[in-house]
């Protein structure tokens, strides 16, 4: 009798823990929803506050960066771009958006994130190029194996810095003279989820691994917006 009991008070005791994960689990998944929720108001509010343009769904952004070599439009699948955001700072036009999408088979795994910010300005002829942050021996390694990386003699701070690729190198080295490589170096900053870089024709795109809330979006935007003056 004293066996059955004890197994019966196991049991309850396993369901009451079972029941509490549960109600937890919903519990933070409510919180998280609520706060996503709440962070697209705050952006949603501030464009309608500003006269910026904003869309839930985008359906024209992915063609106005077809031609960039934006890695994971290659490599991801399932692709939505959202909460996208336009207007025009000077002469300058802006569209600021989020790009979700997945990465390999397993569609159980979260899918991965990007907000990307596009500026356009006419009349420009940049290069095609891209920049990164450089990764210390995981690059060396790759640049033993063939991976590209331009780099300059007179400018071991860029260098050592950056990962600088392209399609045409002589055009790329004529546009990256000491005035653009020093506004990389002096705006950018190294670290977790770091900005990357891409140029073509009249457009430069500055994106990043991550969302943001509205704040965060502000800063991202006048930051790629300063950077860009700076370059052209």
């Amino acid at each position: 009798m004293g066996d059955i009991l004890g197994f019966l008070l196991f049991i309850a005791l396993m369901c009451i823990m079972a029941f509490c994960l549960i109600t937890f689990v919903k519990f933070l998944a409510g919180m998280v929803e609520k706060r996503e929720l709440q962070r697209r108001k705050e952006i949603k509010d501030y464009c309608l506050a500003n006269n910026i343009e904003y869309n839930e769904k985008s359906s024209r952004f992915p063609t106005l960066i077809k031609n960039f070599n934006f890695t994971y439009l290659k490599e991801g699948k399932s692709h939505s771009w959202i909460l996208e955001t336009f207007g025009r700072i000077d002469d300058i036009m802006f569209y600021l958006v989020e790009h979700r999408y997945r990465l390999g088979p397993d569609s159980s795994k979260p899918p991965c994130h990007d907000t990307i910010c596009l500026l356009k300005k006419q009349n420009l002829n940049l290069p095609d190029f891209f920049v990164r942050d450089e990764v210390a021996g995981l690059d060396t390694i790759a640049k033993a194996f063939g991976g590209q990386d331009i780099n300059f003699i007179d400018d071991s701070v860029f260098s050592k810095k950056f990962v600088l690729q392209g399609k045409n190198e002589n055009a790329i080295r004529d546009y990256f003279n000491k005035s653009v490589r020093q506004a990389f170096v002096e705006c950018h900053k190294s670290g977790y989820c770091s900005y990357l870089y891409e140029g073509k024709g009249d457009s430069f795109l500055v994106y990043k691994g991550c969302f943001l809330d509205n704040k965060g979006r502000i800063e991202m935007l006048n930051y790629a917006v300063n950077l860009f003056k700076k370059i052209i």
